[in-house]
């Protein structure tokens, strides 16, 4: 079957989701009332639902070619909406293996379901981090501020930051630490623990605001130690 849907969102769905109120609030026209919210075709985008016992076959009507479904990506990544764009740019970071990108990124985030939503990635990301690390200050002559490394890493304390640390082979030299590429421990298994910042902006949000989108009044940044974070990266995301 060739599709021949030439819309981001095929009409027959628009129209069931305008009469039904299942309208994003990104898709509903400007000139529309609260009570009854008319959708703007233009920016309505074909909701992905899960195929059914004794659903019929969609039509071609229905489906969009390839074309389309690229020129559809390309709108719902260059849309203007700040937490889309960052999560985009973090995914991005993530795959590139830039996690200091990531983490300056982060550092400006309000949106708490994204904070969340980062931050079960922060196992995965200290380890990116610290071998990278390894390698790049491999050094017996170089040690690295733990306070620093704390800081860097969006941890909640320095005894958290040495014991993940010695976790991963690197040795903890007082208030430091010393990097050796051969000392690093690849097959490390690190659990994700709980965040203080991260639960100081939950607790000031009820959960209906959580789920509506309502973002926080306090960045990653100033939720916690107000030395955390994009203070630390410049402008070329160097520290």
């Amino acid at each position: 079957m060739i599709g021949t849907c030439r819309e981001m969102c095929p009409s027959s769905e628009i129209r069931l989701r305008e009469r039904e109120n299942l309208l994003h609030r990104f898709e509903v026209a400007e000139d529309h009332t609260r009570q009854r919210p008319k959708a703007d075709w233009n920016k309505c985008v074909k909701e992905y639902r899960r195929p059914t016992v004794g659903t019929r076959d969609p039509r071609p009507e229905e489906i969009r070619p390839p074309d389309v479904l690229v020129e559809t990506l390309d709108y719902l990544v260059h849309r203007n909406s700040p937490p889309l764009k960052a999560a985009f740019d973090m995914s991005q970071a993530f795959s590139q293996k830039n996690w200091v990108r990531v983490f300056h990124k982060f550092a400006g985030v309000t949106s708490p379901v994204h904070i969340c939503a980062v931050h079960r990635h922060f196992p995965a990301l200290h380890r990116m981090a610290l071998s990278m690390m390894s390698t790049a200050f491999s050094s017996k002559n170089l040690k690295f501020p733990i306070s620093k490394l704390t800081e860097l890493l969006f941890l909640n304390t320095h005894m958290e930051t040495q014991n993940l640390c010695v976790q991963y082979g690197i040795k903890v030299q007082g208030e430091n630490v010393q990097f050796l590429k051969g000392d690093f421990k690849t097959d490390a298994k690190i659990e994700r623990c709980q965040s203080d910042f991260i639960n100081q902006i939950l607790k000031a949000m009820t959960i209906p605001d959580i789920l509506k989108g309502k973002h926080s009044t306090s960045t990653v940044i100033n939720a916690g130690n107000s030395t955390i974070g994009r203070s630390h990266f410049d402008q070329n995301e160097h520290f």
